[in-house]
């Protein structure tokens, strides 16, 4: 069992480095494609890509952290603090949200994950400090 969960928590570090990763990258695109004159080049083509498609990617993120969430508290069998369940309790609805919205095409999404988002991002900081 702790072989599986050494494992596992290899495989969230490197998910989590990857994903911190592509939040610089998509941040520093969108200052870019604000500063930069509005003529035709790769970080507007990226920015397009992932404004096309945001809804799969909060529905990615969020599917994996609800799994490794999932996995050390039911799996491991690691109790969550309360402030683990504050994040949760953000957390859980996106995966739900964005599934569906995914499904349906809804692009007006945005507006019920975004404050989700928000409050477990000031949770999580809080947290981390």
């Amino acid at each position: 069992m702790q072989q599986l969960v050494s494992s596992f928590t290899n495989i969230l570090s490197a998910l989590t480095l990857l994903g911190q990763g592509l939040f610089v990258v998509l941040l520093f695109t969108l200052l870019v494609t604000h500063l930069a004159p509005k003529k035709k080049n790769n970080f507007i083509k990226l920015r397009k890509l992932v404004t096309d498609n945001y809804i799969a990617i909060v529905f990615l993120f969020a599917v994996v952290a609800t799994a490794g969430s999932l996995f050390y508290s039911e799996i491991a069998e690691y109790v969550p603090c309360k402030l683990c369940w504050l994040e949760r309790i953000f957390m859980y609805p996106m995966s739900i949200i964005s599934f569906i919205a995914l499904l349906k095409n809804d692009l007006s999404v945005k507006k019920y994950l975004l404050p989700l988002s928000v409050m477990g991002f000031v949770i999580a900081l809080y947290h981390s400090f």
